[in-house]
């Protein structure tokens, strides 16, 4: 492993300019851009929630007094094999680490994250987040939506023959994911996964971002003005808050769905708001097709014996998407005033 290719490339100081060849490199093999990377890797060593945790914290040498592997090597297998969608074989090979400890790392370094991470990273919007993003949806017809719902599929072959018949859905066996996201396309709140056979009306009702809408445990300081007519004064306030979704799930004041059999001329209102919320809701498909093409293990049947292991593989994807998007500067696509050309340098042809 001392002459991995990917070590080079990390060493090489072009790689941490994005614009560079071997910048976008990096981002192709990896998913993620260097700065990305690189904070992930000083999470790991110098935040205090990791702090004494063996799988980050280690001594220049293992147990049999040989030289042990940098963990940007190790960190980099992660993120190929999530990417990649390799098989452990596949990812010894490419970065010189024994399978074993390919497929030990990489479920502990995927349970260790999420564990730590997932309510730093994905969580309710508050203060001015919360705002910008409602504003949003306020500029797109919807006052008060907080951002779309949706589930969406992990085919998984390897999960106990015990459970096949709940596995077993229309798409294949696997589960079922319920996702949050605002138009930005960044991540709320992802739910434990549920069996393909469930369908989204029951297990919505065990989702805990939607009983803590309910129950005004988050945007409980939102407020907006909603128009009930022609006139000036036909505005009333309003703090109540709602997700959109599709018409797969039930009708609760937190679900706005579009109508049923809105189809006719007499129902014509209803077929241009369902096509109104169809149109603003695509936020969250979006962010499924990016998510998959992005973390390919998401994307083909992977080969997990576990359950928790296909969910920590699931969240830390999510993680690591939030993570992008910030350091992309996406997050704030939507707001007015913006430099596109911070957000999007021109690259040096372009340039000229």
């Amino acid at each position: 492993w001392a002459n991995s290719p990917w070590l080079q490339l990390i060493s090489k100081s072009a790689t941490r300019d994005p614009l560079s060849r071997e910048g976008k490199e990096f981002r192709r093999k990896f998913r993620l851009p260097y700065q990305t990377f690189e904070k992930l890797i000083d999470l790991c060593r110098n935040d205090p929630i990791f702090e004494g945790e063996p799988l980050f914290t280690y001594g220049p040498h293992d147990a049999v007094q040989n030289q042990a592997l940098p963990l940007e090597l190790k960190v980099l297998m992660v993120l190929r094999t999530l990417g990649g969608g390799l098989s452990f074989l596949d990812a010894s090979e490419l970065s010189g680490i024994s399978e074993s400890e390919c497929r030990r790392f990489f479920h502990q370094f995927n349970e260790v994250v999420c564990g730590q991470l997932k309510d730093r990273y994905i969580k309710a919007l508050e203060g001015d987040d919360m705002k910008r993003s409602m504003d949003v949806y306020c500029k797109l017809g919807l006052p008060g939506c907080v951002g779309s719902i949706d589930a969406t599929f992990v085919l998984c072959d390897k999960l106990p023959s015990a459970y096949s018949n709940l596995l077993s859905g229309e798409k294949g066996r696997g589960l079922l994911f319920n996702v949050v996201v605002d138009h930005s396309r960044r991540v709320l709140s992802v739910q434990p996964p549920v069996f393909a056979t469930i369908n989204d009306k029951q297990s919505v009702k065990y989702n805990e971002f939607i009983e803590r809408l309910n129950n005004k445990e988050i945007y409980a300081n939102s407020s907006y003005k909603l128009r009930t007519g022609p006139e000036a004064e036909d505005i009333i306030p309003l703090s109540s808050t709602y997700v959109i979704a599709d018409g797969g799930y039930i009708k609760i004041p937190t679900i706005m769905c579009a109508f049923a059999n809105a189809e006719s001329e007499v129902l014509r209102v209803r077929y241009k708001f369902n096509d109104w919320i169809g149109s603003v809701r695509k936020d969250v498909e979006c962010f499924f097709g990016i998510l998959k093409q992005r973390f390919r293990i998401l994307g083909r049947a992977n080969s997990y014996h576990k359950f928790a292991e296909v969910e920590n593989a699931f969240v830390i994807s999510c993680i690591l998407h939030n993570m992008i998007l910030v350091d992309d500067g996406l997050d704030s696509m939507w707001e007015e005033n913006i430099n596109w050309k911070i957000l999007h340098p021109p690259s040096k042809e372009e340039e000229i």
